[in-house]
């Protein structure tokens, strides 16, 4: 278990620095220019997410969960993480609006990636199945 867990943490380290320099990089491109105070807020946030997102996922590990309560505690739960940190991080100031906004992007987002993945894992299945059938 242990292992696992790590995998996870150092995954999402890993998704959250890409993601940092992909924002950076951005930055770069349109000439904004950030103090090193404000980038080392950005690489925390971003690490913090990414380490959020990877131990997350273990809630769909559960055994005895279905997929409907573990896809809902992992959408309430990542709701209750995600926005404090991104408030506190500075990625959206904390008013109503840019909440709202930022809430309706987060769920769209989390909605396709939903999406996606039982797409995936429905064709996983339906080829395992299908192998043992012949």
């Amino acid at each position: 278990m242990i292992s696992i867990i790590g995998s996870r943490v150092l995954s999402g380290l890993g998704f959250g620095g890409l993601m940092m320099v992909c924002f950076l990089s951005y930055y770069h491109y349109v000439d904004i220019e950030m103090s090193v105070a404000t980038i080392w807020q950005q690489a925390v946030g971003a690490s913090v997410v990414g380490v959020y997102f990877g131990l997350a996922s273990l809630l769909f590990d559960v055994k005895g969960w279905s997929p409907m309560k573990s896809t809902v505690l992992h959408f309430l739960v990542s709701v209750a993480v995600f926005f404090p940190i991104i408030i506190m991080a500075g990625w959206i100031p904390l008013e109503a609006g840019p909440i709202l906004v930022c809430f309706g992007i987060f769920l769209v987002i989390y909605l396709f990636l939903w999406c996606m993945m039982y797409l995936y894992y429905k064709n996983q299945k339906d080829a395992l199945n299908k192998g043992l059938i012949k």
